[in-house]
This record gives structure tokens, C-alpha cells and sequence, in this order.
């Protein structure tokens, strides 16, 4: 199927000289079809909160959406052919390439729309056996924290999607919103990619040497805050491990934001029994989701008979939405024993 985006313009001039007719035709210069050099980059005004993602290479794929040849006309691959929009199913390739100079037409929106959907649609075909392999790829490499990388892709002039995977950096994940680009039209891409907050766990083990049954069963509280490089408390809560017997015992915490320096101190332990590890306090810089993240602390018996025990409050936020469409916000309240 042959369309275009543009349209050519013939003249023919009729001169009359007695009874000769002279046609004489004007016609569009064609177009250069060589590969052309595309930049590919972030956006900047992503750049300053993703220091990250800028020392991370991201890899950068050109699916061909349609063809141009030297007369501007786009050749849609027929891969395509059969794909439209799931809002309207008049919103077809050969729509978008005959209406690309309209931009009361093609707007920022509808293009967003044709990029989503076109993903969908290359997944749909993969899963049904008959994938649609890209056309380029190319890749951004890594720079410093503070300079905006960039790539280049050599692809011919057409209408291509530009695809970018998920990208994990130690601390966040990174998803990049699919674009098109008429190429020569377009010949640097910016990506923008939306920032998510990766969490790490947290295992907090208890080592207790020796028990007496006459002094109850202890408890060992210990408080855990996550501060950001800059210092700031992203997270808090308080733990408690409860003990019948000699040995170990584990508590998991989750939802530590990756990236935080995390500090575990033992601030409770009834006073029969004395902390006997090096510290009452560890501090684990930067976790990460891919570690271990573990504080070891041990206990033993002072053979004092001094009774005691405990239990540990937690305390949460609860919202509570209306039918008005206000949210009440309320303290939850929960008792580890």
C-alpha cells in the first residue's frame, strides 16, 4: 500500500502556439535515502533527579513502522498494515501518515496513543508466535552522574517506533515512554523515562547463648532507621524478637528504600541478659536489593534473676477515602508480642 504524508504537486503548463499543444511538467526533487545519523538522549529535564541512569547503558531499539522512498510516499511494512488504535479503529498507520503535517490532527497526545498501542501490538504478535523483530538498535552509553549520555542509530528514512526495556540501576528502575519519529523529519530523539523507587529487605538476627525460665521470656527491641544521602529519615520502625529458649531468631523488614544508609540499635533488652556482639548498633551503607542485607547481635544470660519481658506498639498510617472524595487519615495501631 502506497501513501503519502506529503502532497507532490504537478504543474502542466498548456502553451498553445497555432494548433501545438507543448506540455511542460514541474515536478518535486526526490529524496536522499541514505541511512541517517539519529542521536538518541534523555530528556533533559529528566537528567537532574536521574544521576543514576546516566552512568547506566541503556539499550535503544528502532522498530520500522513504514518505509519512504525518494518521492516522500511511505511504503507500510505489512507487519503493520492490519494495526489501529484501540480507541479508534479508524486510527490506522495509513491515518497517521496521511494526516503527519496536520497538527491540529497529529497531536502530542495521538502519537503517544499510536506509540503504546503499537508496543501492545508487538507483544500480541510475539505471543502468538509471529514476533516483529526491530529493524536498529543502538545503545547509550554510560557518562558521570551530572552529563547527559547519548547514542546514535544509522536507520533509512521511514516512520519508526522507538522502544527502550526497563532498565534496573542499583537504587531505581527506570520505564521509558515509547515514541515515533518520521525520520529524516526527526534526527535526535529524546527519551523520557518515569522513576521508580526500588526497595531492599532487611534481616535482623538474634543470637540469644543461654536461657533461664525463671526471669520470663525476654524481649530485645531494635530500632531501625533508613536515612538518603542527603540525610534525610525515608524510613523508621521498631522490631521486637521474643525468646523461650536458647538459639537464634530472624525478623525480616521490608520496604527500606534502596540506596539508604540504614542504622539497627538494640535499645531494649530486659535485664537479665547483656548484649555480648561488638556493638549495640550496625550501620549498613547503601543497601541494595541484590545483598544481603543482615545485623547480627548476640546476648547471654548474666545470671541475675530479675524478671522481665515486653511487647512492641507499631504504629501506621490509615486512609480512609469518602464517597465526597476527601481522604481521613487515622492512627492504626498494632501490638508484636
Amino acid at each position: 500500500m502506497n501513501q503519502s504524508w506529503k502532497k507532490k504537486i504537478s504543474y502542466i503548463a498548456l502553451i498553445v502556439l497555432g494548433l501545438v499543444l507543448i506540455p511542460v511538467t514541474y515536478t518535486m526533487a526526490t529524496y536522499n535515502l541514505d541511512p541517517k545519523n539519529v542521536t538518541v538522549t534523555f530528556s533533559e529535564n529528566d537528567t537532574a533527579y536521574f544521576s543514576d541512569l546516566n552512568q547506566t547503558d541503556v539499550d535503544v531499539y528502532f522498530y520500522q513502522i513504514a518505509q519512504m522512498d525518494a518521492n516522500g510516499d511511505f511504503d507500510i511494512n505489512d507487519a503493520f498494515t492490519s494495526f489501529a488504535t484501540e480507541s479508534d479503529e479508524t486510527h490506522t498507520i495509513d491515518y497517521l501518515i496521511s494526516n503527519a503535517d496536520q497538527t491540529q490532527i497529529v497531536t502530542s497526545d495521538l502519537m503517544l496513543q499510536y506509540s503504546n498501542d503499537l508496543v501492545e501490538f508487538i507483544e500480541n504478535a510475539k505471543e502468538s508466535g509471529n514476533e516483529i523483530s526491530y529493524t536498529a538498535n543502538g545503545n547509550i552509553s554510560a557518562k558521570s552522574a551530572s552529563e547527559i549520555p547519548k547514542g546514535t542509530v544509522d536507520v533509512v528514512p521511514g516512520l519508526y517506533l522507538i522502544v527502550v526495556p526497563n532498565v534496573k540501576t542499583p537504587y531505581h528502575e527506570y520505564q521509558f515512554t515509547p515514541s515515533m519519529a518520521f525520520i529524516p523529519n526527526s534526527t535526535e530523539v529524546e527519551l523520557k523515562a518515569k522513576q521508580s523507587e526500588l526497595t531492599a529487605d532487611l534481616t535482623i538476627t538474634k543470637t540469644l547463648q543461654t536461657y533461664d525460665n525463671l526471669t520470663g521470656q525476654p524481649m530485645f527491641v531494635f530500632d531501625v532507621n533508613a536515612t538518603d544521602e542527603n540525610g534525610n529519615v525515608v524510613f523508621s520502625d521498631v522490631v521486637g524478637l521474643s525468646f523461650d529458649e536458647a538459639g537464634a531468631k530472624s525478623a525480616t523488614i521490608t520496604g527500606i528504600p534502596a540506596g539508604s544508609t540504614v542504622t539497627i540499635e538494640e535499645i531494649y533488652s530486659t535485664a537479665a541478659y547483656t548484649i555480648t556482639s561488638s556493638s549495640a548498633l550496625i550501620t549498613l551503607e547503601k543497601i541494595t536489593p541484590n545483598e544481603d542485607n543482615v545485623a547480627e547481635f548476640t546476648n547471654d544470660y548474666t545470671h541475675s534473676l530479675v524478671f522481665g519481658t515486653g511487647v512492641v506498639n507499631h504504629f501506621s498510617v490509615k486512609e480512609d477515602e469518602q464517597a465526597t472524595g476527601e481522604t481521613i487519615y487515622s492512627w492504626e495501631w498494632s501490638q508484636q508480642e
